[in-house]
């Protein structure tokens, strides 16, 4: 089972310091000898990360150095800078690297707008999660056996030209950061930056479920009203249903006209359990501090 980082959000003591220097140096790329320099061997780097990563240290270093490169060809920089930069000897080593693992050839990159998008996953006291960051702000957040086991996003998903490689951001960071006091009782609402996309009603339509304050609730019926389209329940239901950034843009507070739970993507016992989370400050079966 993968797990980028462990449940506390810390990586084993022997790979933080590969962790560390790819983060100071994304560029860099680290032989079999500048492994052993940080006392890390390879052979014991290849099995971790394909392990947790479902990658090779060095596939995963070379996605890494990727989706820099992507950032900043969208950002205006040329070809050639961008290749020497990355660490790659040639243009054409470069090309042929960008083809293989994202794809896509750098001109169309260039042409479509490709967004580099980083993804984690990680346990939450909630079962298994994933989440997704474009430069921009969260783009997907949801439950790993909701989505097959897949820990990855694809652009469909995501719903804008993106180029996904594993490892965090600031977005991330703060994800998960404000996740854990969330879980714990400790934070009603979600300051990290999100960057949803969708038709513009859906975008509507998940703007009015972030108003909707801890610890309540709202009927569809009562969303399409908000909205001002009273007619409107079943497709205010359906932008509801296609939400890629569960609990921040809180579709489980939408309930029954009944009061009834009626449907949630990442089924009904989380959706029971993260209403009480919010009712009561803790998660069923939890002992509240003394």
């Amino acid at each position: 089972m993968c797990r980028p980082l462990e449940a506390a959000g810390t990586p084993p003591p022997w790979v933080a310091p590969v962790l560390e220097r790819i983060a100071a140096e994304p560029s860099a790329r680290l032989t079999a000898d500048s492994l052993r320099e940080l006392g890390v061997t390879p052979e014991r780097a290849r099995r971790w990360f394909r392990e947790n990563f479902g990658m090779t240290f060095s596939v995963w270093a070379r996605q890494r150095r990727l989706g820099d490169a992507v950032d900043r060809l969208r950002r205006g920089s040329t070809l050639d800078d961008v290749a020497v930069d990355s660490g790659f000897e040639s243009h054409s080593g470069f090309r042929e690297a960008v083809g293989r693992d994202l794809g896509k050839t750098p001109g169309r990159l260039q042409r479509d707008g490709s967004r580099a998008v980083r993804f984690i996953r990680w346990e939450s006291p909630v079962g298994e999660v994933s989440a997704a960051a474009s430069d921009a702000g969260v783009c997907g957040f949801g439950f790993l056996d909701r989505r097959n086991g897949d820990d990855g996003w694809a652009e469909r998903e995501l719903g804008f030209p993106a180029i996904l490689t594993p490892g965090e951001n600031s977005h991330l960071r703060t994800l998960r950061e404000q996740l854990d006091e969330y879980f714990a009782g400790q934070r009603r609402e979600f300051s990290v930056p999100l960057d949803p996309q969708g038709t513009p009603f859906q975008l509507r339509v998940w703007n009015e479920l972030q108003r909707i304050p801890y610890g309540q609730t709202c009927s569809y019926a009562a969303l399409a009203n908000r909205l001002g389209q009273p007619q409107g329940m079943r497709a205010v239901a359906r932008a509801n249903a296609v939400n890629r950034i569960v609990i921040l843009i809180p579709c489980h507070r939408v309930i029954g006209a009944d009061g009834s739970l009626t449907g949630y993507g990442g089924g009904l016992w989380r959706k029971r359990l993260l209403l009480e989370l919010e009712r009561n400050g803790r998660l069923p079966g939890e002992v509240p501090p003394s």
